[in-house]
């Protein structure tokens, strides 16, 4: 697999639920994601192309069906630099070893050069 072009931000929907003609699961593997560094290079079709992008957050679904459940977000704030997990009701700050071990549904990375240029 070779990308051509990466986006500033990077979306990555992990599949979280199977099914076959009687019936839909959900999957609860932990799948192991990093926080800072994600390297996309290796995907490129152009060489010594820098493409490092950081986590800015994660979507969860909680629950054990297609047909039930919640969804929250963990979203990491570049003024605080802490990870904060948002519910209906409540927000509460968590460390980045409760990020990296929630089953995450969809992660959001931001390039790393873009970053860059946005606090600027």
């Amino acid at each position: 697999l070779s990308i051509r072009s990466f986006p500033n931000v990077l979306c990555i929907h992990l599949k979280r639920f199977r099914s076959n003609s009687y019936y839909r699961t959900k999957l609860g593997l932990l799948v192991t994601f990093p926080l800072t560094g994600l390297n996309m290079a290796p995907y490129s079709s152009i060489d010594n192309e820098d493409l490092l992008y950081d986590l800015v957050s994660v979507v969860i679904h909680h629950g054990s069906g297609v047909s039930s459940g919640h969804y929250t977000t963990c979203t990491y704030s570049p003024i605080s630099k802490c990870w904060y997990h948002f519910s209906d009701t409540s927000v509460m700050q968590v460390d980045e070893s409760w990020v990296s071990k929630c089953k995450a549904y969809i992660l959001f990375y931001v390039r790393q050069e873009q970053k860059k240029t946005l606090s600027k």
